[in-house]
């Protein structure tokens, strides 16, 4: 595993294709760190953000937003997703949701529940 603070999961990074869809559209999740985000981005455009904060061992997921009048298939989701893959597979980082899409997000998926008990 990446520790929190090694450049591979420090610098800004693609960490998933979302997915291609029938119509062209591409949906990737790039960690940015600099801007203490993860972004959805629709053919390279920034539609939405999970925000974080670092916290000690923790990461913190404060805000998740999606532009409303770019919002299908479930993007928010994929987005959530994907970010909690990258915590851990990449980290050993606690997560803690206040964002509460991200919170609504974990309760939903048990088999993520374990990502705030590290």
């Amino acid at each position: 595993m990446t520790c929190l603070h090694s450049p591979a999961w420090t610098r800004p990074a693609a960490v998933g294709a979302v997915g291609r869809y029938p119509d062209g559209m591409t949906l990737t999740v790039e960690n940015q760190p600099d801007q203490s985000r993860y972004a959805l981005l629709k053919d390279g455009e920034v539609i939405g953000v999970a925000e974080y904060e670092l916290r000690g061992d923790a990461i913190v997921f404060v805000h998740t937003e999606v532009d409303p009048e770019k919002r299908e298939r479930g993007m928010a989701s994929q987005l959530v997703q994907t970010a909690l893959d990258d915590v851990r597979d990449h980290t050993e980082l606690r997560v803690i949701a206040t964002c509460p899409y991200v919170r609504r997000w974990l309760a939903d998926h048990p088999e993520y529940l374990a990502l705030q008990r590290r």
